[in-house]
């Protein structure tokens, strides 16, 4: 599972990155759910910012827990 922010504006994790990386670790196993927020304050790499998923931890823990219960045991 990779979880991203829409919004994130850290250069090592920008959203237009997202299929590359997919690509790069194995093309369909790998589950990405985007998600969007608020942009955040401070430097784009820090916790406050979209990178840190800065407001919306409840969308962040929703899907990681929904990824979880959908996985096979």
């Amino acid at each position: 599972l990779l979880v991203g922010n829409k919004k994130d504006q850290c250069k090592f994790t920008l959203p237009a990155s997202i299929e590359a990386f997919r690509r790069w670790r194995g093309g369909d196993k790998l589950d990405i759910r985007m998600l969007a927020g608020p942009q955040g304050t401070g430097h784009p790499c820090e916790a406050r910012a979209a990178h840190g998923f800065a407001e919306i931890d409840d969308q962040v823990v929703n899907a990681v827990s929904d990824w979880i219960k959908r996985q096979k045991p």
